[in-house]
């Protein structure tokens, strides 16, 4: 998998993490200008992830990794959802 599969395959797992927990059905995702722009239909804000910061983490987010940076990247990631999210 080349690294923009794996991107695109991290985003998907991301966008079924955000509909599942946050109970949200996400209608559409966009890269525009270095960020991951997510919108939901019931919230009139959307979710914007920087991918400069992110990337590691939303690669890796559709593995339940061992290895401690990964689990890192992917904690903070979350905790950056769920300040969006409140």
């Amino acid at each position: 998998m080349n690294d923009t599969e794996l991107l695109q395959n991290g985003i998907d797992e991301l966008i079924k993490y955000i509909e599942t927990y946050y109970h949200l059905q996400v209608s559409e995702h966009i890269i525009e200008n270095g960020k991951v722009i997510i919108r939901c239909d019931s919230k009139t804000k959307n979710i914007v992830l920087d991918l400069l910061r992110y990337t590691d983490a939303v690669r890796v987010f559709p593995n339940q990794s061992t290895n401690k940076k990964d689990q890192e990247d992917r904690r903070e990631l979350i905790l950056e959802i769920e300040d969006q999210m409140g």
